[in-house]
């Protein structure tokens, strides 16, 4: 059954990484919905003038929209919006299109937030279905080489530990493999705590 995805795109390399995983786990005949949204206090921000800032997010739309231009898709759409309040039109929009999964990028401004984004937390605690969010998309932490799938295929790391999350989890990545993936199953037992002497 063809699955519909939606991915939040803006300028970020976290963004980008987030597109690329969609289009991996993408397959003939699903429906990719991309969305975008300038803050209007960015938009008319003195430090971005609305042509450079536009063009950003247009150049982030172009190479995000590359790649899928290989894959069968049965649909595939894009939406900018500029507004004020860019979590309450990112949930309308989510709400709109009903996708399986979203895939985001945290843009983590501000220590005040903590790892991740106001817009990215939101939707990983609000959203029922699933969402993805890439948090530090680096050279310095990928993954080494021994660590990948096959053939390049993308490597999983799935906790386990029993709850609906967790199996929704398990549910929402299942159909997602390819031949090529590697996936590590991890699960922490819940043990009375162990005293060691102290020498």
């Amino acid at each position: 059954m063809p699955r519909k995805y939606c991915v939040m795109i803006d300028s970020s390399a976290n963004s980008l990484k987030a597109a690329e995983m969609c289009a991996h786990m993408c397959k003939e005949g699903d429906e990719v919905n991309m969305y975008t949204n300038i803050p209007r206090h960015a938009y008319h921000s003195p430090y971005n003038t609305n042509t450079e800032y536009t063009e950003s997010h247009q150049t982030a739309i172009r190479k995000a929209s590359d790649l899928f231009k290989d894959i069968k898709l049965g649909a595939i759409t894009m939406k900018m919006d500029v507004t004020p309040d860019v979590r309450a039109n990112v949930e309308e929009f989510c709400k709109s299109i009903n996708p399986d999964m979203i895939f985001m990028g945290s843009r983590g401004f501000g220590e005040i937030r903590g790892v991740l984004g106001s817009v990215s937390q939101y939707v990983l605690h609000h959203y029922e279905k699933g969402a993805l969010c890439i948090v530090k998309a680096d050279k310095e932490n990928a993954a080494p080489a021994s660590e990948e799938g096959v053939n390049g295929g993308k490597h999983y790391f799935l906790c386990v530990d029993g709850s609906d999350h967790a199996k929704r989890a398990a549910q929402q990545i299942a159909p997602c493999l390819q031949p090529q993936d590697k996936i590590t199953a991890f699960a922490a037992l819940d043990a009375p705590p162990q005293y060691y002497p102290i020498i």
